[in-house]
């Protein structure tokens, strides 16, 4: 849940009621703040510990402010430490102002990457009601992101792939939520269902291609897809799995062998008769004008042999 200050003045109370209530309505926290000379006095707030902590309390968890008018920056002196303040904290700010504020201070906060400017609250409000969802979701990314920083893991494809590697789901999962692609590949061009098939990693295949990998993706270094590396593997469950989900089983990889090819050349009768039974062409010729079917033949592959043969009835 986010919370959003809400920043304005005697004159302004009555105008933010109704994004006030909006919010609130939206399940958001929100907390209003109306400036006034005494409270926003800088002096008396760090001559008062009264004063200072009711001050800091109003900022405290803050993740989004609204100032009802930007000429309450200018008017209050507290104000412009407020905006400082979120500002350094990358907090975002929605400020009203009207056509007759001071167009050199405006130019300046104008260009502040947190900072929307509105020419009138009604513009204001109408944005954050369209665009409240969004902000949600990025504060949700936010979250996850410290989440890892608190974990001491930065926020990297390569890392990502550290934690798959070493089958740690609860990490895995604040990376998607703070926001990397399950398509991401690592510095070496790996794609992150790669190195789920490659570890043996069945959960997180899984859990990969749930949140949108493409479980076709071919790496950079062999030229293999997902299924290709989990038969290398000889891994029975994860070929399954991904045919299962429908992958291609005619990709071919660098060294130009379909992944047919690859599981004849691994001996394993399960996972050839799992591909072969999910569409995998034994006719496809590597680079030497060889094919699966030719190399079962030349291995003596009997079983296989028939059921390629039976599928091609």
């Amino acid at each position: 849940v986010m919370k959003w200050l809400i920043i304005t003045d005697s004159n302004g109370t009555e105008n933010v009621k109704e994004i006030d209530l909006f919010l609130k309505s939206k399940k958001q926290k929100t907390d209003i703040f109306v400036a006034t000379e005494e409270n926003t006095n800088i002096d008396r707030i760090i001559k008062s510990e009264i004063v200072f902590k009711k001050f800091f309390k109003n900022i405290d968890g803050v993740t989004h402010c609204i100032i009802s008018d930007y000429n309450i920056i200018c008017r209050y002196q507290a104000a412009i430490y407020l905006f400082g303040f979120f500002y350094g904290k990358n907090i975002p700010l929605f400020i009203a102002r009207n056509e007759t504020d001071e167009a050199s201070t405006l130019s300046i906060i104008k260009k502040y990457k947190n900072v929307r400017m509105f020419k009138t609250q009604k513009l204001l409000q109408e944005t954050i009601n369209k665009e409240l969802h969004l902000f949600e979701e990025e504060e949700k990314r936010s979250v996850a992101r410290q989440k890892l920083f608190k974990k001491g893991l930065p926020f990297t494809p390569d890392e990502f792939s550290i934690m798959i590697a070493e089958n740690r789901p609860e990490e895995c999962n604040l990376f998607l939520q703070a926001g990397m692609s399950p398509d991401v590949r690592d510095s070496a061009g790996t794609p992150m269902i790669c190195y789920a098939a490659r570890y043996n990693k069945k959960d997180i295949v899984s859990w990969l291609a749930q949140n949108g990998a493409n479980i076709n993706a071919v790496s950079k270094d062999r030229g293999y897809s997902a299924v290709m590396d989990a038969v290398w593997k000889k891994n029975e469950e994860i070929v399954e799995l991904l045919v299962s989900l429908g992958c291609d089983l005619n990709i071919i990889s660098k060294d130009g062998q379909s992944v047919l090819v690859l599981a004849i050349g691994n001996g394993n009768e399960n996972i050839c008769r799992t591909l072969i039974q999910g569409g995998a062409n034994p006719r496809i010729k590597d680079h030497m004008g060889m094919s699966a079917y030719d190399y079962a033949k030349l291995f003596k592959k009997e079983n296989i042999i028939k059921l390629m043969e039976e599928h091609e009835k």
